[in-house]
């Protein structure tokens, strides 16, 4: 009998306490959502997860005949690349120097960008393409990006290519958005 009067008291405590306070709690957990949203990125760039695909893909692209640089670049810097690689040759929609250079300056750092040369690598022949070193260099939470120092060696030809390469995140996938070549 005494427990029974026990957990009436308890139901008859809960049920007298007000809908606004209740109303508050909501709003606070609300509020405290919303709060953590906002302070937070849309997404967060996971930095093992893009080395991993960076590093997989620039393997698989010298490895493979059929991977596709526009597949695994954003569709500006595959622009980029396709005119950089062809300023001045005698191919359909090429562009010369001064034309790349006016279409591109504001967009790219053109110092860092060779013409005529092919991507990731300056060699026009390869052989055995592995990746010695990726560091992370910077992440930006506000543009979600990623931008890794790569160095990417030959083994078969004894070339090491110094490489920082840009990463983005986009509609769940990574993508190659710039390439700053060093050497």
């Amino acid at each position: 009998m005494r427990t029974l009067l026990f957990f009436l008291s308890l139901t008859i405590l809960s049920c007298q306490q007000t809908p606004k306070s209740s109303f508050n709690l909501v709003s606070s957990s609300s509020l405290d959502s919303t709060l953590i949203k906002e302070n937070t990125p849309v997404s967060a760039i996971d930095t093992n997860k893009a080395k991993e695909w960076l590093r997989n893909t620039i393997i698989q692209f010298f490895d493979s005949n059929n991977t596709d640089m526009q597949s695994i670049t954003t569709s500006e810097y595959y622009e980029f690349k396709m005119d950089a690689m062809n300023v001045d040759l005698d191919v359909e929609g090429s562009l010369t120097e001064v034309a790349f250079k006016k279409k591109w300056k504001d967009k790219f750092n053109l110092q860092l960008h060779p013409t005529q040369v092919g991507f990731l690598i300056s060699g026009q022949d390869w052989g055995n393409i592995q990746v010695a070193e990726m560091i992370t260099k910077n992440v930006d939470a506000e543009k979600q990006t990623i931008t890794f120092k790569t160095l990417i060696r030959d083994e078969e030809f004894n070339v090491e290519y110094d490489r920082d390469i840009v990463l983005i995140e986009q509609d769940g996938q990574y993508l190659i958005k710039d390439v700053l070549e060093y050497d």
